[in-house]
């Protein structure tokens, strides 16, 4: 992705936000709608290729603020709406003026979130996501077993167990659950039963590989599960045993296809981690 490449999306967004601002009675389902949907199609991509130099990125967007000055706006005229004008071109300093500001913390949080190759590679877009485990959680400890995972873990808030273990399922009852027990079944089968408030909603066997340090298991998404025209999603789901006794869970996601209404082909790798306090 070339300078050039990034640096039309910026002045695209300034003159579109301009245009909205100036057009107050404008038909929501119209022009503020396609905006809406070009920022997460096209912005996050990036955002998040430019994240990769923040230094860069301030430049850039520097450089479509000053085409903007330079050059006559035929579609929304700058004279009849100034007000709008410079509150839509504050709102791009105010980004320009934090990039600078946090570099640090951002070139660190990307780090962290393990952005890896962002882009167009041999026509396919490819984004890596894969976070790294955050710094301040207990330490991992080996070896581990299933009768050393086995327990009852919470699965409110951030613990995600239930669509984690029980991603078969077709209910809502996934992501209500209250608490997952997880027992051995076998040398490399492991029971996980759901529960909510104490009532069983969901029970199942996983296989898994079992190595002194993590206990593996994957499954995989068809196309129209995975919302896709074509392709795959496949999950990777290693689990681990952290110093307090923990459940700590990596789950890497690949996906590859077209979704619908998208031409081009994706590869999209994210990686996430999450944890569950023990409950017994």
């Amino acid at each position: 992705m070339d300078e050039s490449c990034q640096l039309l999306p910026y002045l695209g967004q300034l003159r579109y936000r301009f245009h909205l601002a100036s057009s107050p009675g404008i038909d929501p389902s119209g022009d503020p709608a396609l905006f809406a949907s070009l920022l997460d199609t096209i912005g996050s991509p990036i955002n998040l290729y430019a994240g990769g130099d923040p230094v860069k990125w301030a430049g850039q967007i520097d450089e479509a603020l000053r085409w903007d000055a330079d050059h006559t706006n035929g579609f929304t005229s700058k004279a009849e709406h100034p007000k709008e004008l410079a509150e839509v071109r504050a709102g791009l300093i105010d980004l320009r003026d934090f990039t600078l500001k946090n570099k640090e913390e951002l070139k660190a949080q990307r780090e962290q979130n393990g952005i890896g190759t962002i882009g167009i590679v041999d026509g396919v877009y490819v984004e890596e996501r894969n976070e790294k485990m955050p710094k301040d959680w207990s330490a991992l400890v080996s070896p581990i077993s299933l009768e050393k995972l086995s327990g009852v873990y919470t699965a409110r808030g951030d613990a995600v167990l239930g669509p984690t273990f029980f991603f078969d399922d077709t209910t809502r009852n996934a992501r209500s659950l209250s608490d997952v027990e997880l027992s051995p079944a076998g040398d490399e089968t492991l029971l996980v039963v759901g529960r909510r408030n104490g009532v069983e909603l969901l029970r199942k066997t996983i296989v898994l590989h079992v190595t002194s340090d993590a206990a593996v298991f994957e499954y995989s998404r068809s196309a129209e599960q995975a919302g896709l025209a074509d392709g795959t999603k496949k999950e990777k789901v290693t689990l681990y045993q952290n110093s307090a006794g923990e459940l700590v869970i990596t789950r890497m996601i690949v996906t590859e296809g077209h979704y619908p209404s998208k031409p081009m082909p994706v590869r999209l790798t994210y990686t996430f981690w999450n944890h569950a306090p023990r409950l017994h």
